[in-house]
């Protein structure tokens, strides 16, 4: 079962109860880290999920700026992303991070 959660001036934003206890709650935390980073470095977050594949918990976000995005951008945000979150402790669980942008 997926849910989806929709906030105006937010990116679309879906996840999935296999993230036990927290659910929307770490999801917001996850968010507000990510729009920070996104913000400080002049990105917009399209969408933001959470996902399952292969048996793989994945969190994937999807960025855009003008001029649009390259790999080294994807690479900057996601190497920022991950250590605020692992410094942040929101994600209890082992999971994976996917940075792309709508043309990669």
């Amino acid at each position: 079962m997926e849910n989806r959660i929709k906030r105006v001036g937010q990116p679309t934003l879906f996840f999935e109860l296999f993230f036990k206890n927290k659910g929307v709650f770490m999801m917001n935390e996850v968010i507000e880290i990510a729009n920070q980073i996104a913000a400080a470095l002049n990105y917009e977050i399209v969408k933001i999920f959470f996902k399952r594949e292969y048996g793989r918990k994945i969190l994937s976000v999807t960025l855009n700026k003008d001029g649009g995005v390259t790999i080294k951008d994807c690479e900057v945000f996601s190497k920022r992303l991950s250590l605020a979150l692992d410094e942040a402790d929101v994600i209890k669980e082992k999971y994976y991070l996917e940075v792309a942008s709508p043309g990669i």
